[in-house]
């Protein structure tokens, strides 16, 4: 079930998205296992009362949506990246069978 995020990994996420830096993070899933990955973070999203990260993930080399409140640590690197919100949504979208006229 989904709980309040964790207040400083959240801002890091929210600053990170802002400024267009790649972030490492900690992460755990929904059966406890933690992993580390390397993210571009494109978009926030609401999906009442879930908060989401849409991320270009470096491990999988492709695009994913993170639940916020499972991030357990995140540090903002130096390294920024070019955004392409659009780009990933429709990814997104598109996998999991939605067609978006317009993004």
């Amino acid at each position: 079930s989904y709980v309040d995020p964790a207040p400083g990994p959240t801002r890091r996420l929210q600053a990170a998205f802002v400024d267009a830096r790649v972030v490492r993070a900690e992460y755990v899933r929904e059966d406890g296992a933690r992993s580390r990955r390397r993210l571009e973070p494109h978009a926030l999203v609401i999906n009442a009362p879930a908060w989401y990260l849409v991320a270009f993930d470096h491990l999988r080399g492709a695009p994913r949506t993170f639940r916020l409140d499972r991030f357990a640590a995140v540090e903002i690197e130096d390294a920024s990246f070019r955004p392409r919100a659009a780009e990933l949504v429709r990814a997104l979208g598109e996998e999991a069978g939605v067609t978006l006229d317009r993004v």
